[in-house]
C-alpha cells in the first residue's frame, strides 16, 4: 500500500503532520493510523506526490454528475428543507 498516493493537497499535509506526531510519540495517534504508519514512509523531501510523468485525468461523466448534483442542490434544495420552527 502506497499511502502517499492516497492523499493530495491539504490532506497530504494533514497526513504528514500526523506522521510527525506518530514519530514523536506513536501512542498519540489512533491504533489504525499507527498500524498504517508502521508500514509507511513519507516521500523524500521535494519528491512530488504524483510522479512527474503521470497525469491524473478525472472521468468527465463523474465530474459532470458532481456538478449537476451541486447545481440541483443549490437550485432546489430549499424546497425540501423543513425550516418552519412552528411545525
Amino acid at each position: 500500500m502506497d499511502l502517499w498516493h492516497e492523499f493530495h493537497g491539504p490532506n497530504a499535509g494533514y497526513v504528514l503532520e500526523l506522521y510527525d506526531r506518530f514519530r514523536a510519540n506513536p501512542n498519540s495517534v489512533d491504533p489504525a493510523t499507527r498500524a498504517a504508519f508502521e508500514r509507511w514512509q513519507p516521500p523524500a523531501e521535494g519528491q512530488p506526490a504524483v510522479p512527474s510523468g503521470e497525469i491524473i485525468v478525472p472521468e468527465a461523466d463523474k465530474v459532470m454528475a458532481t456538478v449537476n448534483l451541486a447545481t440541483t442542490i443549490r437550485e432546489y434544495g430549499h424546497l425540501a428543507a423543513h425550516i418552519d420552527p412552528l411545525g
